[in-house]
């Protein structure tokens, strides 16, 4: 019997789960395992042992495809103890938990390697060059900034998690930003009525993988704790994250 893994829970999470998915493939190669995400399926996109393995936890008839005749499993690492005080990544604890170590995680080599692999089609990556050197060329910059100032709960009551900047921190940042850089808002568009920053809304189909592409492609990245710190250090790229 093969294996499903059902990830829940934010991008983030999602992308944390990727080294530990590799190391599986590793330990167990006579497991054809899957993966079901809700939401966040795209993000494995072009990857190339994930991406014929995944598929969307809501799609019709999943069940009896997909999960009816497999060990379906929910791995959740912030349910690892070494996790909860601290003592390793969620990077670790996933890979400990999907692969079922009990010894500390951060002790465990990852056999795919610490950083999460994504991967880009190369039309996306020409795609967010282009509009990355446009932007600079347009406001005669020769940086160009993403900014995801706000966590994926916020509403315009705040943030109950804690993880957003206020409105008024972003605008100070957002403006103090763009006075070297070009900066592209990262987030629900209904926060960002700042005119010196970009958004993407005339942008068709800008989804998280376009987003992926312009943090690939940028300079520098400025955020909060949520998915956009995770993409940049997926593509090793430098950034500010505010705690």
């Amino acid at each position: 019997m093969n294996t499903t893994f059902l990830l829940s829970g934010g991008a983030g999470r999602v992308i944390c789960a990727i080294p530990g998915l590799e190391s599986y493939h590793i330990n167990y190669p006579e497991d054809d395992f899957k993966v079901l995400i809700y939401g966040w399926d795209n993000l494995f996109d072009c990857h190339p042992l994930l991406q014929n393995r995944t598929y969307s936890a809501d799609m019709k008839g999943v069940f009896e495809l997909i999960v009816k005749d497999s060990l379906l499993v929910n791995p959740e690492p912030y349910h690892n103890w070494y996790y909860y005080n601290q003592q390793c990544s969620l990077i670790e604890a996933f890979n400990a938990t999907i692969n079922g170590y009990t010894s500390d995680p951060s002790t465990i080599p990852l056999i795919g390697g610490s950083i999460p692999n994504l991967y880009l089609q190369s039309n996306e990556t020409s795609t967010a060059k282009l509009m990355i050197q446009q932007a600079k060329d347009k406001f005669k910059k020769d940086k160009f900034i993403v900014f995801q100032p706000f966590g994926s709960i916020m509403t315009d009551k705040g943030d109950s998690s804690g993880r957003s900047l206020t409105t008024s921190g972003y605008d100070y940042l957002a403006n103090e930003l763009s006075n070297d850089a070009v900066v592209l808002y990262f987030g629900d568009i209904q926060y960002n009525n700042n005119q010196r920053v970009l958004t993407a809304r005339d942008v068709p189909g800008a989804d998280l993988r376009f987003f992926m592409a312009m943090i690939a492609n940028y300079d520098y990245f400025v955020g909060v704790d949520s998915v956009g710190q995770h993409i940049a250090r997926s593509f090793d790229k430098p950034g500010t994250v505010l705690m």
